[in-house]
């Protein structure tokens, strides 16, 4: 009975351009390529996981008692709760690094 039925074998595949290409078909140069790829996405989701913690713990001392006082705008505390209004629909904390001004009105490096 078990010799009747057929063995269902999962071959890795990868979309480019729209087609589906078996991995092991590939010339070496595309698995090493892909390799790379699959690892630079990994370290790419690390770093965003880690910028939304430092983006959360800057939130949460701005929040607190001994934050300064903003420069311009208004504390991001006092504003009514509407993510949508800034394009942040995840509650995620917004953060923007804004460089500083030099005297000749570039940013600094």
């Amino acid at each position: 009975m078990a010799d009747d039925k057929e063995k269902i074998v999962q071959k890795n595949t990868v979309r480019i351009d729209g087609a589906d290409f078996d991995v092991d078909s590939l010339p070496n140069v595309a698995k090493i390529a892909i390799e790379h790829l699959v690892s630079i996405d990994k370290e790419v989701q690390r770093l965003e996981m880690a910028r939304a913690g430092f983006a959360q713990a800057i939130k949460s001392v701005m929040d607190g008692p001994e934050a300064p006082e903003p420069v311009s705008g208004v504390r991001n505390s006092t504003k009514p709760a509407d993510t949508k209004a800034n394009g942040n629909s995840k509650g995620k904390p917004t953060l923007e690094v804004v460089p500083e001004k030099v005297a000749d009105g570039g940013a600094t490096e």
